[in-house]
């Protein structure tokens, strides 16, 4: 059992790290006619626009609200926009390709 411990915990570690990467490691956003594209050194993923449902602007960006109709699914589908700069920009693409944004 001593030896499975180091084993158990270096899963862990790792799922925790993946489950936490968005936040923990430097994360780039793309948007592009397609959707938005997530990097980071973990995992690269791509999301189409009509996975999301709905947005809203926040202090430090915008959060795109999955639609998916479970709320646990819409939470995993949901993404937050971390950004201080070219928020015009991004307002104005999450304008065309979601709509307005929900208070």
């Amino acid at each position: 059992m001593a030896a499975l411990d180091p084993w158990l915990a270096f899963v862990g570690a790792l799922l925790l790290l993946t489950a936490t990467a968005e936040v923990l490691l430097p994360t780039r956003f793309g948007l592009d006619a397609e959707g938005v594209t997530i990097d980071n050194p973990l995992r690269r993923a791509r999301r189409t626009w009509d996975r999301f449902g709905s947005w809203a602007a926040t202090d430090d960006g915008f959060f795109l609200v999955g639609s998916a109709r479970s709320p646990l699914l819409r939470r995993r589908a949901s993404i937050t926009l971390r950004c201080e700069d070219r928020l015009e920009e991004i307002t104005a693409a999450l304008r065309e390709h979601i709509g307005e944004a929900r208070a």
